[in-house]
């Protein structure tokens, strides 16, 4: 009986050592990701320089982010009251952690320290807000709410008005 057995084991180990073989040497998106992702992102894409806006940290210290914001860096605009937001920064919070390479910058736009704290509390999320409360983002940068920008070498090269997801943020990967 087991000699009837070891004709299909070696024959389903071979397969399993080929699966793992192919995933092994696998390590970066086909060509064909890379034509996805652009044409996901292709929508999104804009080339325009930043105008510079001030803001504050949790500390009350004054923050411009203007085009010298490092390379590869990704700007959320949320507040504490928008649904969509409380959807998206989890999602965000995500990549960030995959990506350390990525600056991640997040904004609120409407609320004070307090209410955004409470709002990332609840969220169970811990990140570093800079605060906007006088909209200064949202005037120079025509935002809606949520908003992310991605910046690279200055400037913004993707802007994505409203919920952002995980996908997009994968596609940005992409971008020079």
């Amino acid at each position: 009986m087991t000699r009837r057995l070891i004709l299909p084991i070696g024959f389903l180990l071979v397969v399993i050592a080929i699966a793992i073989g192919l995933s092994v040497f696998n390590t970066g998106p086909s060509y064909t990701d890379n034509k996805k992702a652009s044409e996901l992102i292709k929508p999104y894409l804009v080339n325009e320089a930043i105008k510079p806006v001030t803001l504050k940290d949790g500390d009350g210290k004054i923050v411009t982010i203007d085009s010298s914001v490092p390379d590869k860096t990704l700007i959320t605009l949320w507040d504490a009251t928008c649904g969509e937001c409380a959807i998206g920064l989890p999602v965000i919070s995500a990549f960030a952690a995959a990506h350390p390479d990525i600056n991640v910058v997040y904004v609120n736009v409407k609320n004070n320290k307090e209410q955004a704290d409470e709002a990332l509390k609840k969220y169970n999320l811990t990140f570093e807000t800079l605060y906007d409360a006088e909209g200064a983002t949202s005037k120079a940068w025509f935002a809606t709410m949520p908003a992310t920008y991605y910046i690279r070498g200055g400037y913004f090269k993707a802007f994505f008005p409203g919920r952002i997801g995980a996908e997009h943020l994968n596609a940005i990967l992409t971008l020079n």
